[in-house]
């Protein structure tokens, strides 16, 4: 009797050394969650010159003039933007 309990000690001491040394290697080799490279930014904020709101990059409407590129958030705001900055034909 006293040699099975001995048995199971040890067979109980085997396991957990082994579980020790596996568990070690496995973290050991994958970077925990909070050493991981951060995702990259994926879209960026542009302001609509009209209105001021901010918007993302892929949603804004494009409009370039005289090299310069400006974002807006709405066609009311492109149009507004447009009729304001319009060049005078008189000139």
């Amino acid at each position: 009797m006293i040699r099975f309990l001995l048995y199971i000690l040890l067979c109980f001491f085997l396991y957990l050394l082994f579980k020790r040394i596996f568990t070690r290697r496995a973290t050991t080799q994958r970077p925990h969650a909070d050493q991981r490279r951060p995702t990259p930014i994926q879209d960026e904020l542009v302001r609509d010159p009209v209105c001021g709101i901010y918007c993302p990059k892929r949603d804004a409407l494009m409009l370039r003039i005289k090299g310069e590129t400006h974002y807006f958030c709405s066609e009311e705001c492109r149009r507004r933007f447009l009729q304001e900055n319009a060049p005078e034909k008189g000139s």
